[in-house]
């Protein structure tokens, strides 16, 4: 505080700094951001997966479901 005031350039050097421990630790993400994002947002959504589901597998020529022969 000065002059009963807060300090401006304090009291935004003291957010940066949680702002950046915050999103080390992962309580914090930035939509879109490169480096931190949700586990969820790196698989396809059902419908778009469906279409593309078989013709992965047959090339891959790993199984569609755990325990099963390849597909052919």
């Amino acid at each position: 505080m000065t002059d009963g005031k807060p300090d401006r350039k304090a009291w935004e050097c003291a957010l940066l700094l949680k702002l950046k421990d915050d999103l080390r630790s992962g309580n914090l993400s930035v939509k879109h951001g490169k480096r931190f994002g949700r586990f969820e947002d790196y698989f396809l959504p059902g419908e778009r997966w469906e279409p593309l589901r078989q013709p992965f597998f047959r090339r891959s020529g790993c199984p569609p479901t755990p325990g099963m022969s390849p597909v052919t």
